[in-house]
């Protein structure tokens, strides 16, 4: 499972491709499991046109802010990831949802085990997946404060010793 720091970095690659692009389609949704919210044809209806404002992470999701307040969340689970591809690029049996952008590239969400999840939220759903997530542990409001007062009341064991039998 690809961990924060490989999200975080895929977050900020993405943003750099496409921050300020339109999504102007789904090109491919081949594996509907994969969108929790709302339903395929809403999401086909909704996303097309929206602008793409931001790319952040939150937790281990990508999330994609975009016009009208609705936010594109990406979890990529295993073995997803997010590529930005050429027009002309075709996508293979992994990638199992593709965007088309405005101006031709097109972004690809490719997931070997179809693992990966997609949720298009309100500010609403958007403030629920805040809710279910710690305190964000590269943000600026994670402080050693923080850290203490999270780490303060937990049960260590120091009885743990090491056998070697020889």
């Amino acid at each position: 499972m690809p961990e924060l720091p490989e999200v975080e970095i895929v977050a900020r690659s993405l943003a750099a491709q496409v921050l300020g692009r339109t999504i102007a389609g789904i090109a491919k949704l081949d594996w509907e499991r994969m969108v929790e919210t709302p339903s395929v044809a809403d999401l086909h209806c909704i996303l097309p046109g929206r602008q793409i404002h931001a790319v952040t992470r939150r937790a281990k999701w990508v999330l994609l802010s975009l016009d009208a307040e609705w936010t594109l969340a990406i979890h990529l689970r295993m073995s997803g990831n997010l590529l930005v591809m050429p027009s002309d690029a075709i996508p293979d049996v992994y990638s199992h949802l593709v965007l088309a952008l405005d101006d031709g590239r097109q972004i690809f969400f490719s997931d070997q085990r179809k693992f990966g999840r997609v949720r298009l939220l309100d500010p609403i759903g958007l403030a629920a997946l805040h809710s279910v997530h710690g305190p964000e542990p590269l943000s600026d409001a994670f402080t050693s404060e923080v850290l203490i007062r999270l780490l303060a009341g937990r049960a260590q064991n120091s009885n743990r010793c090491c056998l070697i039998n020889m």
